[in-house]
């Protein structure tokens, strides 16, 4: 046989609760950027957005230009700036980089033709 006893007036429902698990030791750190404070994004959010941008998926930030829709006594003047001998006057100077310039254009006229299916982003300036 057997026997249970139960007090009177308790109930099921009047147990005392549990209260909960604390939890202890060290609480994990939310990995943000150290360096640069305004920045929220997450490390992995980096690094997605900097595969997005080697991977050619992601529109440039910026708009490039290339050097070839630039004027001739423009990049001339750039070069001597900059300390680079184009030739050893002006006119030689110019023809220099006017051949630069018809090569940049030849070898991007090459490389529409043989490559059709490469889309350029539509924020480029040419």
């Amino acid at each position: 046989m057997c026997f249970t006893s139960r007090k009177s007036g308790s109930h099921g429902a009047s147990q005392q609760v549990k209260p909960k698990m604390i939890k202890w030791g060290p609480e994990l750190q939310i990995d943000r950027p150290r360096r640069n404070k305004n920045d929220t994004r997450t490390v992995m959010q980096k690094a997605t957005e900097l595969k997005c941008i080697q991977n050619l998926e992601a529109p440039t930030k910026g708009a490039g230009n290339s050097f070839a829709v630039l004027d001739s006594q423009y990049l001339a003047q750039i070069a001597d700036k900059i300390d680079i001998s184009l030739g050893i006057d002006t006119h030689e100077c110019l023809y220099n980089v006017d051949s630069m310039k018809n090569d940049e254009n030849k070898k991007s006229n090459i490389f529409e033709y043989n490559h059709p299916e490469v889309t350029l982003p539509s924020d480029l300036e040419v």
